[in-house]
C-alpha cells in the first residue's frame, strides 16, 4: 500500500496518517502472485509468477497496480534511487521460489545518509532520564551551525553514560 505525494513519490508518513483516517488515496501495488485458480505458484520462479500477475491485472486500474521490475545491475540502480531521494530498493533473485520468511533471495537495501554532528549541549529532563535531548551542531564553512535535537534511540544506561561524559565539559 502506498500514498503518493504531489511529486509522485511514495510518502510513508502520509500512508500512516491515511491508515489512521486522514483523507488520502491509497494505492495497492501487487508485486507477486502466490496462487491462481487454486494452483499453488510458490514453487515457480519469481519472473513467471510476475508474468501471470501482470496478465490478470487490469491495465488501467485507479487503485490496484502492477509493481514492475527492473532487471540488471542492482548497484547502479540503488545509486540512482538514492540520488533521487528514494528510500532504497528491494532486490530479488529473478528465478527464486517464494519463501514466506525473510531470506537471502530477497534483500531490502536502504539508502544511507550520513552526517557528522557535534554535540553542543543538551536539554534537561523533567523525568528520571539524564537529559531530554542532545543539541547538535554541524561544521559549515568554518562555523558551527545549529543542526537540531535528538532525544530518541538511547536506553537509560546510555543516557547516564553520555551525561557522565558531558557534565564535566559544561561551560
Amino acid at each position: 500500500a502506498v500514498v503518493v505525494d504531489a511529486n509522485g513519490r511514495s510518502n510513508f508518513q502520509a500512508l500512516q496518517n491515511a491508515l489512521k483516517g486522514a483523507p488520502a488515496t491509497i494505492d495497492f501495488y501487487a508485486f507477486d502472485l502466490l496462487q491462481l485458480d487454486g494452483e499453488d505458484l510458490t514453487r515457480r520462479p519469481l519472473l513467471e509468477r510476475k508474468e501471470k500477475l501482470q496478465a490478470i491485472l487490469p491495465a488501467k486500474n485507479a487503485i490496484l497496480r502492477y509493481s514492475d521490475h527492473i532487471l540488471g545491475r542492482g548497484e547502479e540502480l540503488l545509486e540512482r534511487f538514492c540520488a533521487a531521494g528514494l528510500e532504497g530498493v528491494v532486490s530479488k533473485l529473478a528465478d527464486s521460489h517464494y519463501v514466506a520468511a525473510r531470506g537471502g533471495s530477497w534483500l531490502k537495501i536502504k539508502c544511507i545518509k550520513r552526517q557528522e554532528f557535534v554535540i553542543v549541549g543538551w536539554t534537561p529532563s523533567d523525568k528520571v532520564r539524564a537529559f531530554r535531548s542532545l543539541i547538535l551542531g554541524v561544521h559549515d564553512g568554518g562555523k558551527l551551525r545549529y543542526a537540531g535535537k535528538v532525544g530518541t534511540g538511547f536506553d537509560t544506561a546510555e543516557l547516564f553514560r553520555l551525561m557522565k561524559i558531558m557534565a564535566p565539559l559544561e561551560q
